[in-house]
């Protein structure tokens, strides 16, 4: 195990940053497949093109553009860029089939979009309350 550790370190010395980013990432990503599959909303037929649920695709896209801008903020200052590149490019590339695990009528209703508006909070509060970030923030 430890020599796994010091392999792992090598290659990101801050293990722990790694991981916050890759719940973070994954919040993007099955955020943004989510929702592209919601676009464009005239063509919705169940009862997301009313204005009501118009409203809840619009919060939910405001909300993955900031968890996106805080992802990428926390992993440019926390992260090397190959680290970032390969984590990041694993994720994406799983996520399908996290998504094809769940009927597609969890995902294309109101539920399954209040679902994921509470996914994208909850990873913007665990964004705020990371150190790195907060003291980023106050220097700018």
């Amino acid at each position: 195990m430890e020599a796994a550790l010091s392999i792992a370190r090598t290659v990101e010395p801050d293990l722990v940053s790694l991981g916050w980013f890759s719940i973070l990432w994954l919040a993007c990503c099955l955020s943004g497949l989510t929702i592209s599959g919601m676009l464009p909303l005239g063509v919705r037929a169940n009862n997301l093109s009313t204005p009501s649920g118009t409203g809840l695709v619009v919060v939910n896209i405001f909300l993955l553009f900031l968890l996106l801008a805080g992802t990428a903020l926390f992993a440019a200052l926390t992260l090397r860029v190959s680290s970032i590149i390969l984590m990041a490019s694993w994720i994406f590339l799983f996520v399908p089939a996290i998504l094809d695990v769940f009927p597609e009528r969890w995902i294309d209703s109101r539920g399954g979009l209040t679902v994921l508006l509470c996914v994208q909070a909850v990873a913007l509060v665990m964004l705020c309350r990371s150190s790195s970030v907060a003291a980023t923030l106050s220097m700018i």
